[in-house]
Parts: structure tokens; sequence; C-alpha cells
């Protein structure tokens, strides 16, 4: 939220439009402007914008470091898991020590994830929806779930008939079913949607419009991935839909759900092929 003394008008942190300064509340997105700020502790607008900014530059600065720790620990879970599918013997079973270093990973990653939530200030919802737009967003939810996984599978199917994938890519013993439900399904269902769609959506909403926010949590997200490189884009588009869901719904619950539904299909399709 910018502040225009000569004008006496204040930009919308939330939804970037400009509008009097004397409102305590954006008439377009209801978002809280500094007016209410003001009357609430007693200082002037100008003042109350400068420690918004501040806070802001906080929480945008905190957010990239957790970032980082989360890329680092992706990729180094992807190399080791790379060399022992490389060194391995022919007859020797890895399964167990794949899920270890899995687990091993994913506590990590909860870790940095949970630690974040009390590090970075918690963001404001993107946008304030009436519960009739919440309720579409509910059941609009499923629908963009499933064209997210048509174009998924698509992608991938593409990929195949051009691309020759490295080896360690599929050659892999099959992960235990209990253990790939949870590694695959439930933890990055929560972990990776607190993440992306609730600290990354919600803190980038500060500085950019909702739509530009999905875009950039999505390419994190997508980036976040970057263990196997030629599946970013498609993760990219996976995020915008699900970062869409999060918006429409107002809450984090429904794109939880649906990441984890995401990640059971894929996981069953490619066990039964």
């Amino acid at each position: 939220m910018t502040f225009d003394d000569q004008t006496g008008s204040v930009t919308c942190r939330r939804c970037h439009k400009t509008v009097a300064a004397n409102l305590s509340k954006c008439p377009y997105c209801e978002a809280r402007l500094p007016a209410a700020f003001a009357a609430e502790s007693g200082i002037s607008a100008v003042a109350e914008q400068h420690q918004a900014d501040s806070a802001t530059a906080t929480a945008i600065s905190r957010l990239l470091v957790f970032y980082v720790l989360l890329l680092s620990t992706n990729l180094l879970a992807h190399w080791i898991a790379k060399g022992l599918v490389d060194e391995r013997h022919p007859d020797k079973d890895i399964s167990q020590t794949l899920v270890v270093l899995t687990a091993t990973m994913e506590l990590i990653d909860t870790a940095i994830v949970l630690v974040a939530l009390f590090v970075v200030p918690w963001p404001p919802a993107p946008l304030t929806l009436s519960r009739r737009a919440r309720t579409l967003g509910w059941v609009t939810g499923p629908f963009i779930l499933a064209i997210v996984l048509a174009l998924n599978f698509a992608y991938h199917a593409l990929l195949e008939n051009y691309v020759q994938f490295p080896h360690w890519a599929h050659d892999r013993d099959p992960m235990p079913i209990g253990w790939a439900i949870a590694l695959v399904c439930i933890q990055p269902g929560i972990v990776e949607e607190l993440f992306f769609r609730f600290i990354a959506l919600g803190t980038l909403s500060r500085v950019m419009g909702v739509g530009a926010a999905i875009i950039v949590s999505s390419i994190m997200f997508g980036m976040a991935h970057s263990a196997v490189l030629l599946s970013i884009p498609i993760l990219t588009v996976v995020g915008v839909g699900l970062g869409i869901i999060r918006v429409w719904s107002g809450s984090i619950l429904l794109p939880m759900l649906l990441h984890a539904l995401h990640n059971a299909v894929v996981l069953y399709l490619e066990t039964v092929k």
C-alpha cells in the first residue's frame, strides 16, 4: 500500500486500486487501509504505512530464506536417491533405503515449514469472499483438479513419445503402499500447501495482485521439484490450479485435500502401468 500526500489517496496492497486515504476499508476488496490502523493506534497514516512496508519486506525476505532451504533439501534428496539407484547391485532391493531417505527428507521439510509458520508473519487471506463465493469455490475445486490432472498426464505422455528419460527416473524399486500414501500423498498435500498456497501466496499478495501472487507462488512450487527438470512446467500449471482453488474457496483445507488426491491418482496410475 502506497500513500500519496498530494492527492490524499492510497493504493490498496491487495487489489492495487487507488482509493481515498480516509477510508477504513478498500471498497473493492475490503482490505484494511491505513486510516483504520491509524484510528486504532493513534499514529499517522504515513507512519503506519512505513511500518506496514517494513513488515512486508521482512515477510518477503523470510519467505525466500525458507524457500531456499526447501530447495536445498529436495535437491540433496534427489542426488542421494540417484546415487543409490546408480550404484545398487542388480539383485539388491533398495526400496527400504529409499523409504528411509524419503521419510527423513520429508521430516526435514516438515520441520522447515513448521518453523516458517512461526517466523514468517501470517499473511491475510488473498481475497475477502462471501459465503456464497466460498461455497462456489469448494464446488468448482474438484473440476479444476480434474483439468490439471488431465493436463499432467497429457504432458507426460507427450514427453515420453519424444524424450528419453534417464534410467534412474524409472528404475526404482516400488515403495510399499503404506509408505507411498504417507510420503507421496499425505505429507506433500499438507506441507507443500501450507508453504506454497498459504505462506507464499498470501505473503506475495501483500506486494502484488492476487493473480500475480498465484503465478509467482506456482513457479516457486514448480521449481521446488527441480529434481525432474522436464516436469517443472506442468507442476507450475498444477500449482496455478491449486492456487486458484485456494483463493476461490477461501480455505487452505480444500487445496490440501485435492493435492493429496492428485498425487494419489498419479501414484495409482503409475503403479498399474
